[in-house]
């Protein structure tokens, strides 16, 4: 289980995202859940194929939310 995960910005787009859903997969996880806020990638999550589960209205701040994501693992 990972609690906090934050990628330095050279490093993004380098398909970090998939290698961490093979090595669940090879794990035998099923479900990947995991938060972000509206200001950090709740675009980039459902552009990968997860979907939102919940929001919660402005969270951490009156103008932003917090999205709780998922993506079911074949």
């Amino acid at each position: 289980m990972v609690d906090y995960l934050w990628v330095d910005e050279s490093l993004r787009g380098k398909g970090l995202l998939k290698r961490i859903e093979e090595m669940a997969r090879e794990n035998h996880c099923r479900l990947v859940q995991l938060f972000t806020f509206s200001f950090q990638a709740p675009d980039f999550y459902q552009k990968n194929g997860y979907e939102i589960a919940g929001v919660v209205q402005e969270n951490p701040t009156k103008e932003h939310q917090q999205y709780y994501l998922m993506k079911r693992l074949n």
